[in-house]
């Protein structure tokens, strides 16, 4: 009975792949009798620091010898491996971090490469994979009741909820220090009201005539809106009431108050937040020193 199965459930993977690009099925790893759960780990929260024009990994986490060698040299660390000189306080904590060497991907272009990192799939031009925050929601359900369950910090969702529902959509946060925009009180502005209420009227009637998962899906989405605007957890949302000395801390750059963001948000019950920086922004200045 379990060769059977596996031999069904590789037939059934084979298939997907030759036809959409999936190389994983999550729905049938949740129902294997070999494994427990729904294919996540330990992990409660993510935050996904998107480094668009970073330094390479000969210059941070491997670091090599001979003929490949990069400028830096090789420095130890808490851990049992070797990073760079160019990350002295990250040698100071190693022991808190893991470094995956294992992770390989046949994708050479940038854009093509962020849309595996971010979906776990290869782009298709048929097909919207949905990103890891929105697997997570669906498996997990909403991680949070009024906060939601993954954002995306600095940059527009470039792959969000793909073919789930749009209320899986992350929360777009353009600038950290601005958070949530058309917030002027809590409840939303004047604007942002009027604009949800003349929605709500035309939604209810074509929703009632047109009973469709999609149109559902879209006042989901509205009224999740509402009720975060309603709610006391927007001032997750504001940096300012974190201290001037984290926010120092933290450094005042776009990506540094993300990040710290993305903090606040994990600590106040969202899942999955990502953080992007812009192109190019962080370069070597000097054998010593990384800025951003």
């Amino acid at each position: 009975m379990k060769d059977s199965y596996q031999a069904r459930r590789q037939f059934i993977e084979r298939c997907a792949f030759g036809a959409f690009g999936l190389s994983v099925l999550p729905d049938l790893t949740a129902v294997s009798p070999n494994t427990g759960g729904n294919g996540f780990g330990k992990a409660k929260r993510i935050i996904f620091l998107q480094v668009k024009g970073g330094m390479s990994h000969i210059d941070t986490f491997d670091p090599k010898t001979g003929p490949t060698k990069g400028p830096g040299d090789a420095i130890r660390t808490k851990a049992d491996f070797q990073v760079t000189e160019y990350l002295p306080k990250t040698a100071r904590i190693a022991d808190r971090i893991s470094v995956i060497r294992s992770m390989t991907a046949k994708v050479g272009v940038h854009g093509p490469a962020q849309y595996f990192m971010r979906t776990a799939f290869t782009q298709r031009n048929t097909i919207k994979h949905p990103n890891l925050g929105a697997w997570a929601q669906h498996y997990l359900g909403e991680s949070h009741a009024t906060l939601p369950s993954s954002a995306c910090i600095n940059t527009a969702p470039k792959h969000g909820n793909g073919f789930f529902p749009t209320a899986f959509s992350p929360i777009p946060i353009l600038d950290p220090e601005t958070g949530l925009r058309n917030i002027e009180t809590r409840g939303g502005s004047q604007a942002l009201k009027k604009r949800l209420s003349l929605s709500e009227k035309l939604s209810t009637f074509f929703s009632d005539r047109y009973p469709d998962a999609n149109v559902k899906s879209y006042r989901d989405f509205y009224d999740n809106t509402l009720r975060l605007l309603r709610s006391k957890d927007l001032d997750s949302f504001d940096l300012s009431k974190e201290s001037a000395a984290m926010r120092e801390k933290y450094g005042t750059s776009k990506f540094g108050q993300g990040c710290l963001l993305a903090r606040r948000l994990a600590q106040t019950g969202g899942r999955f937040a990502e953080v992007a920086t812009r192109a190019g922004t962080c370069t070597i200045t000097s054998k010593a020193k990384w800025r951003t």
